[in-house]
């Protein structure tokens, strides 16, 4: 009889694969095309160095004739910014601990806080300056690289989608990460219209934030399980209790209905009147 080894053997396979392959994905995916990205900015690459420059410039010169766009992504830069979305993650870590959703709560404050670490080490490192245009639109005082409005709203865009996605249809997630990528996109596009940012500021930072929510996710993806597996549990004996207190009452319903049309017109009458 061929010997067979014991389950517990494979557990630690199971357990830890898609962790590890998640970190060494934001690795290999992001880590390694954003050392190369700051390598090419730090050393001038003359290729990137001219379509940063010529990108600048070409928006600036829109930006100058069209003042009602230019307002209108001013705010989208000030809603998807850093003080915004760091404000709503700190409220929502505080509703999702007092929910008792520890893990999603976790993965919020290591996410965005997270972001705002990287980004000033970054600009530290780097210490890029910023774009100089011929009409200035938006002023900025710290370093050009990494974006931090680009870098924290596609974190916060992906947290969003890590948390809603498994609770969702398929319709519905297609619709959120739509929503998420115009919302990144918006806010990436609005730094570069105002001049305060190069294309590769943006790319920089949508690598970051990249590692960032690939490594968050390994590192939480057993207890984020766990807690998906949870929710729907509650969501489906919510359900189940909703269907069954819609079914009593409309059995109610039918017998009351069946009762009355049932009795002699005279005695409902009387019935009435005698209340």
């Amino acid at each position: 009889m061929e010997h067979q080894p014991h389950p517990a053997l494979h557990r630690p396979i199971h357990r830890f694969g898609l962790r590890t392959t998640l970190i060494a994905a934001g690795a290999l995916v992001a880590v390694v095309p954003l050392a190369e990205l700051i390598v090419l900015i730090t050393t001038g690459w003359a290729p990137l160095h001219t379509l940063d420059l010529n990108t600048v410039h070409s928006l600036n010169q829109y930006a100058a004739h069209h003042p009602g766009q230019v307002r209108f992504f001013k705010i989208v830069s000030i809603i998807g910014g850093p003080t915004v979305l760091r404000i709503a993650a700190f409220l929502a870590v505080v509703l999702l601990w007092v929910r008792h959703r520890r893990t999603a709560a976790i993965l919020v404050a290591a996410a965005i806080g997270g972001a705002a670490a990287l980004s000033g080490i970054f600009k530290v490192l780097v210490n890029r300056g910023r774009p100089v245009v011929a009409v200035p639109v938006e002023h900025a005082d710290t370093a050009s690289f990494p974006s931090g409005h680009a870098l924290t709203s596609f974190v916060a865009a992906g947290v969003l989608l890590i948390l809603l996605l498994p609770h969702r249809s398929r319709g519905r997630r297609a619709l959120l990460i739509t929503a998420a990528a115009l919302l990144v996109a918006a806010v990436g596009f609005s730094r570069l219209l105002l001049g305060v940012h190069y294309p590769s500021d943006v790319l920089g930072s949508w690598l970051i934030g990249t590692a960032l929510l690939l490594i968050l996710a390994g590192v939480l993806y057993r207890p984020l399980a766990r807690q998906h597996r949870t929710d729907r549990s509650a969501g489906r004996r919510t359900n189940r209790r909703r269907a069954g207190q819609l079914c009593r009452a409309d059995q109610i319903r039918s017998l009351c209905s069946t009762d009355i049309r049932g009795l002699p017109a005279g005695f409902i009458v009387v019935s009435a009147r005698g209340r």
